[in-house]
């Protein structure tokens, strides 16, 4: 916006508003597309940032209607002419917005719709801004059809007359399409075109003292209402003073009867009245009491009249600023009545917002009123609104009681009613409050076409935040800084509504009173909103402001107390209410500085992050768990806070770690703030809660409390290493075998000494110069999410000049400095845990203050949670649906491994596409699906259920039992057989061996059957101890008995010889015979 127009631009504005233009396009070169607003973006600076305008559907059709007909521009190919930049995009479907494309300010086409009637789009005709002339004959080829479509577009939607009920075409009478913030204006004959796409909409036409007439109607698809115009006219009745009196001034005849414009002295009156006439005071009339008030008479309206005032908002209505400028005089006095009257009869909005605000209406600053002409331009030198902005070389006390005023009442806002033009101006904030309520104010007002614009206004506020710091409002509410009195009863129907709606914004927001545990204020607490601080009030603590409503965020902090961060919402017209209560330090431990203690028992170590963990846990004992990590090689304890809605269910795991790097409080100190910032906010915001009830968020603020802070804002994180293929040990070995128990699915380490963020190394890759993962997609997504939500990570503000940083704030692990560390902790978790960890650096030293620090980083941190949904999830069951625990998943080509938990559920973090996932287990036959992620925030779902592995070596279990069994068998057959064989061969060599040999036939066995059984029946045992002695063993020889005859000589042998078993011949033994 500029303040003074180029006369060229000046033109062409005057030009556009003569003309009720419908339908405008503006030729450009350089690029083939077709744009539309906004132009503009809704932050400003901020790129590639989507910003629709009311009517996004219309201008979208005017838009692809140009670009259908075009015979390249619809492709969607960018020029590639090597011009660099945005003029060598691709747009889809050749069309694009304004702002998505890149950010202009002060567009013409924004300018149009905003002002005009017409609907304009920019138009690059062609990828030359100034082309050959011989090109010029192919450009109008390409570009006449879809001009002439584009012509045919103007009478598209509704167009109709506005006349009143006797016949007489109104002027610009206001139609307004329900739904659709953006009015327009009939022209001097009472017509109008409205250009709309297919639908049903809700029309109403509006002018100056007629009643508004809403009618329905029905605009069909273009294939059937082509041709076939949609005409729509309105007939308004002429509105009755005293009707519309009633219906919206509660009836006040001194609003309606007044003509003309008051002098000072009949304002006074009028003022002084007020004050008498509320029964319950809610009113006083300021003259006389000090310097300020004899200088510039005033009243203050408010409900409770005498009460503490800091927790109400503070409302300056001023009116009269310039002399020539009366209006505001009799608009301020007519609301001062309608306040009043409101208030006697209980209307609630009026009784809430004069519980909640305190009015002072100062109707008529400058006191020359009096002596200005009745002509629409006065002129008068040394008006009060010059003197405060331009300064007097002689005292006014009227301009200097102002300026005090100005200093001293604590104003929250100024609103100011002037002439000589019609519309709002405003002064801005960070937040856009007044912008939004000025914005609001003006699309409610029947413009005009002025020929003279008054520029006081803007400037009055310019002055007033500058040396002041407080918003002003300025509305200009005539075409004449004087308009004539008979007017002024119009432009106060015109104005009421919008006033009532104006102040009931201005009373919406939040009001934050700052206590002690014991309820006591605490008055040098301040209140941080983004990156702006504020100051609670003197006495009892209050923080009061005017917000537009939506979800915020405060943080609440104050020397010796824990700072607290609450988010909550702002309703329309409501003051939401906040009682915020700060912990002092020393009654959770020492957490600034962070100390460590030592106790009778050893070292506890970071006695202060332990305590103020162990608190957080205690007091929010049904979502919080205090656990312990390990223990550190010198016998530290690791503490840390386990987050999460307690249930049976399994969910995804997120880690928030600190204290490895080289300034370890800070980082410790945002934790600390983050785990307080989920658990305060749990019972109060929705989204907050849906993070804690659908996640497990661990908080390990002081990873290595054994480490000793640096000296230097150093880059270099922990000693500890952390190789791929060694072996663990100490700190080290702590840290990883705790990542492996949790399973979680990222991991977020924070440090300082720097503002990027690393991801790991790739391993896998096969070409050895290439160090991107296998997960390459997944780590810049979730890279980007951090970085994205940070206001300056994204913005390259290295820390260092020799920092290797990628223009998006992401570099590969331990590159940042020229000398590189290896074997860092996020490559180990990579490939040999289940977690995906980033290394982010989030501020470049240690000085920062940690509540700023962690309002930075706050809604990175929780993007990051809330961007885990993106992949699959699942569970890997046996055939029962029973869970099947410590199952492996593997995906695509990636060396990630992920192990599911105990339930048998898991998560993966995958992009967008086809990917295959393979789940195995012990004992379980492994299976491969592949599936396709969509682009969304939502995992997709995906059950294993894995079949018992009933194979040996590969072979059916029953198959191999019986293959087995035949073998056995086999074997047993073979080895009976060789036994076999070998017993009958040995027999028969001993056979061979003792062929002459004899032995004793059994009984029974020889032919002498008698003979024998006769001889056995005299056998008897004989011992032979020659032969023991012979043969070292006692020998049983088998003797038949016979009783000798004495006459038969003793040396005759019997007939019958024995021989020795065949014993004796096995082992060799001599044989002797008796």
């Amino acid at each position: 916006y500029n303040k003074r127009l180029e006369p060229e631009t000046k033109a062409v504005i005057e030009w556009m508003s003569k003309i009720p233009f419908v339908l405008s396009a503006n030729l450009h070169g350089g690029a083939l597309v077709a744009n539309y607003p906004w132009d503009d973006g809704p932050e400003p600076q901020v790129e590639h940032r989507v910003n629709v305008a009311p009517d996004n559907d219309v201008f979208r059709a005017l838009a692809l209607t140009y670009s259908m007909k075009h015979p390249r521009m619809h492709l969607g190919k960018p020029c590639n002419i090597d011009q660099g930049g945005v003029l060598d995009d691709a747009f889809p479907d050749g069309i694009t917005n304004g702002a998505t494309w890149y950010p202009v300010t002060g567009g013409m086409q924004d300018y149009n719709y905003v002002h005009t009637n017409a609907f304009e789009i920019t138009i690059e005709v062609g990828c030359y801004k100034f082309p050959p002339a011989e090109q010029l004959p192919t450009f109008w080829l390409e570009n006449r059809d879809a001009l002439l479509s584009y012509i045919e577009m103007a009478r598209k939607g509704v167009h109709g007359t506005v006349k009143s009920s006797i016949g007489n075409p109104i002027p610009r009478a206001k139609i307004e399409v329900e739904g659709i913030d953006h009015p327009i204006y009939a022209a001097q004959g009472g017509d109008y075109w409205r250009m709309l796409v297919p639908g049903q909409y809700n029309i109403t036409a509006s002018a100056y003292g007629y009643e508004p007439s809403t009618q329905t109607i029905k605009i069909g698809p273009q294939r059937e209402s082509r041709g076939d115009e949609v005409t729509l006219d309105f007939s308004l009745m002429r509105d009755d003073n005293e009707h519309w009196s009633s219906a919206y001034d509660y009836g006040l005849l001194k609003n309606l009867q007044r003509k003309g414009y008051l002098k000072n002295v009949d304002l006074n009156n009028q003022m002084g009245r007020l004050e008498s006439v509320q029964s319950d005071s809610i009113v006083e009339f300021e003259a006389g009491e000090n310097t300020d008030s004899m200088a510039i008479h005033s009243l203050r309206i408010t409900r409770n009249l005498g009460a503490p005032e800091e927790n109400k908002i503070h409302i300056a209505l001023v009116g009269g600023l310039f002399a020539t400028q009366p209006i505001g005089r009799e608009m301020y006095i007519r609301l001062a009545n309608h306040l009043v009257e409101g208030n006697k009869i209980g209307d609630p909005p009026i009784v809430k917002l004069l519980d909640n605000t305190v009015i002072h209406i100062i109707p008529g600053l400058d006191p020359k009123f009096d002596t200005v002409p009745d002509v629409c331009h006065p002129k008068l030198e040394d008006e009060i609104g010059t003197q405060i902005m331009k300064g007097t070389t002689v005292p006014n006390p009227v301009t200097t009681a102002f300026k005090h005023m100005m200093a001293t009442e604590g104003y929250d806002v100024i609103v100011t009613a002037l002439g000589g033009s019609v519309g709002v101006s405003y002064t801005e904030d960070y937040l856009n409050v007044y912008k939004n309520i000025a914005e609001a104010y003006d699309a409610s007002m029947h413009k005009d076409n002025c020929d003279y614009d008054n520029n006081n206004s803007s400037d009055f506020g310019d002055y007033v935040m500058k040396n002041y710091n407080i918003p002003v409002i300025a509305l200009s509410l005539s075409c004449c800084d004087y308009p004539p009195a008979e007017n002024i009863f119009n432009i106060w129907r015109d104005n009421l509504m919008p006033l009532r709606e104006l102040l009931l914004n201005l009373a919406t927001g939040v009001r934050a009173q700052v206590m002690n545990e014991k309820n006591e204020p605490i008055r040098e607490a301040k209140v941080q909103i983004k990156t702006q601080g504020y100051p609670v009030t003197k006495n009892l603590a209050y923080f009061v402001k005017t917000m537009a409503p939506g979800k915020y965020s405060l943080t609440f902090s104050a020397d010796g107390y824990i700072p607290r961060t609450i988010d909550f919402a702002v309703k329309k017209n409501e003051m939401t209410e906040l009682k915020v209560q700060l912990l002092p330090l020393k009654s959770i431990g020492s957490v600034e500085p962070i100390v460590q203690e030592k106790s009778d028992h050893g070292k506890v170590g970071d006695n202060g992050i332990s305590h103020t963990l162990e608190f957080f846990s205690s007091k929010h004992a049904p979502i919080s768990e205090l656990i312990t990590v390990g223990k550190t090689s010198k016998g530290t304890t690791v503490s840390a806070i386990k987050i999460g809605k307690k249930s049976v269910e399994t969910k995804p795991s997120i880690i928030f770690t600190a204290g490895m790097d080289n300034e370890p409080a800070i980082t410790s100190h945002v934790l600390l703030n983050l785990a307080n910032y989920l658990l305060e906010n749990y019972a109060v915001d929705r989204s907050i809660a849906d993070l804690v009830d659908n996640h497990t968020i661990y908080i390990v603020p002081s990873l290595l409390p054994d480490k000793k802070p640096g000296t230097s804002c150093s880059l270099y994180s922990s000693e500890l290493e952390f190789p791929i293929d060694g072996q663990l040990a100490g700190d080290a070995k702590m840290i990883v075998d705790w990542l492996k128990k949790v399973k979680a699915v990222v991991a977020v380490n924070l440090n300082s000494g720097s503002k990027h963020v690393e991801i790991p190394f790739g391993f896998n890759s096969k070409n050895a110069s290439d160090l991107r993962t296998n997960d390459e997609e997944i780590f810049n997504y979730l890279a980007s999410t951090y970085i994205q939500k940070h206001p300056t990570m994204s913005k390259d503000p290295k820390c260092q000049d020799n920092l290797k940083i990628g223009k998006n704030g992401i570099t590969r692990s331990g590159t940042a400095l020229p000398d590189e560390h290896k074997d860092r902790l996020i490559d180990y978790v990579y490939q040999k845990t289940s977690t995906l960890m980033l290394d982010v650096y989030i501020t470049c030293c240690n000085s920062n203050i940690p509540s700023d620090l962690f309002e930075a980083n706050k809604q990175s941190l929780l993007s990051i949670i809330s961007g885990m949904e993106k992949g699959v999830s699942g569970y890997v069951v046996n055939e029962n649906g029973e869970p099947i625990v410590d199952a492996l998943l593997s995906y695509d080509d990636s060396p990630h491994i992920i192990e599911n938990s105990e339930n048998g559920a898991f998560w993966i973090l995958l992009p967008a596409g086809s990917h295959a996932i393979t789940a195995k287990a012990n004992g379980y036959i492994e299976d491969t699906k592949v599936l396709t992620t969509p682009d969304i925030k939502q995992y997709s779902r995906l059950i294993f259920k894995l079949k018992h592995n009933d194979t040996i070596f590969g072979l059916p279990r029953l198959v191999f039992v019986i293959f087995t069994g035949i073998i056995a068998f086999g074997i047993i057959v073979i080895g009976i057989y060789c036994f076999s064989k070998c017993r009958a061969s040995r027999a028969e060599e001993r056979n061979n061996r003792r062929a002459y040999a004899f032995s004793l036939l059994r009984d029974g066995s020889s032919f002498f059957d008698d003979d024998e059984k006769e001889v056995e029946l005299f056998k008897r045992p004989a011992r032979n101890s020659e032969k023991e002695l012979l043969v070292g063993h006692e020998i049983s020889d088998a003797r038949p008995y016979f009783d000798h005859d004495n006459s038969e000589d003793e040396d005759e042998t019997s007939d019958l010889e024995f021989v020795q078993p065949d014993r004796e011949w096995q082992e060799r033994k001599p044989i002797i015979y008796d």
